[in-house]
């Protein structure tokens, strides 16, 4: 099992119920995919690493990964000609793909979580949603 984790870079911490579902993705030893961004990329790199859980990969479309908290495995997705947010988009896409499910935890205002629920949607994969969700 594979479960895509993302959400806002402007979260700063993980609530009790997101750290219980990141204990139970622990205990059956799912692969998380995560990105190497801040906010919540970096909280779920943080909680990994202090529960000493390595089954963790970290997408970036950068060579190296702004964050990677628990020097975990890396897959890098090559983007050419896109800059800005669609450049960091498409290790979402890539994520999206790999994945078997997603969690997402929202701040009620980043698009880039509501374009990942769509897109699980989209891909007919099940998404989890934690936060504020008035826009999704």
């Amino acid at each position: 099992m594979k479960i895509f984790i993302g959400g806002s870079i402007s979260i700063k911490y993980l609530d009790y119920k997101i750290q219980a579902e990141l204990d139970k993705i622990i205990k059956s030893n799912a692969e998380i995919l995560v990105g190497d961004a801040f906010g919540i990329d970096r909280l779920v790199q943080n909680y990994c690493y202090k529960k000493s859980y390595k089954n963790v990969t970290v997408y970036t479309s950068n060579r190296l990964p702004r964050n990677n908290v628990g020097n975990f495995k890396v897959k890098y997705i090559a983007v050419t000609g896109l800059y800005g947010r669609e450049f960091y988009t498409q290790k979402d896409i890539a994520m999206s793909n790999d994945c078997d499910c997603g969690i997402m935890i929202c701040n009620g205002k980043s698009k880039g979580t509501f374009a990942n629920i769509q897109r699980l949607k989209d891909y007919g994969k099940g998404c989890k949603i934690y936060g504020e969700t008035d826009n999704v």
